[in-house]
């Protein structure tokens, strides 16, 4: 109710903008996700889809209610991981973390972390962890590489705007124009060892 005749000129114009992105939206609660993998082909078959995103993997729908449910995140996980293999696009799904991390001091996620099945951890190629350290004397917005088969993991502080959930890198907007754009620079060189099957698409 406080928005000026400014504001509404800004926010339809912005409205228009998104609707005609190039992004097609399925925000129906029933789709599962071999119903994403077939439409995902033929969307790319089109020439319609170079990406996907899954947000998040644990409420999308089993394709079979009698298995328990790390099966069906299993069947989730793997359906997924089939888009890259088959379409050669990469998928970025987001995923719920287990209570585990909450009774921990320290807020930092690892991989166990990831909860209701360990399939999500073998099929991605990459796993991202944002978090926030925060004590009473300083509050630290995190991103940390668990895992990357074709690259280094660990840790590097990001910039937020907690108001406009925004994120963006640490060197982006800083003063001092001398400093360099920040590259990904983690606090460790650790790199996995294993292999994925045949050519490698990102996940």
């Amino acid at each position: 109710g406080k928005l000026d005749k400014g504001d509404w000129v800004k926010i339809n114009h912005s409205i228009s903008m998104l609707e005609n992105l190039p992004i097609i939206w399925y925000d129906k609660s029933d789709i599962k996700s071999g119903k994403i993998k077939s439409n995902t082909k033929k969307n790319v078959k089109d020439g319609r889809c170079s990406i996907v995103f899954a947000d998040y993997l644990q409420i999308i729908p089993p394709d079979e209610d009698k298995t328990n449910r790390e099966q069906q995140i299993s069947k989730i996980s793997r359906n997924l991981k089939h888009i890259t293999t088959q379409c050669k696009i990469p998928v970025m799904a987001l995923a719920q973390l287990n209570r585990d991390v909450e009774k921990r001091s320290s807020p930092e996620p690892v991989l166990g972390d990831l909860r209701e099945s360990g399939s999500l951890e073998q099929d991605a190629d990459i796993v991202i962890f944002p978090y926030v350290d925060e004590s009473e004397s300083f509050k630290e917005f995190r991103l940390k590489i668990a895992k990357h088969r074709r690259g280094r993991t660990g840790n590097f502080e990001i910039k937020a705007n907690d108001d406009m959930t925004r994120f963006w890198d640490e060197c982006e907007y800083e003063e001092e124009s001398i400093k360099p754009q920040a590259s990904f620079k983690p606090n460790n060189n650790f790199y996995e060892k294993d292999e994925p099957d045949g050519e490698y698409i990102p996940f």
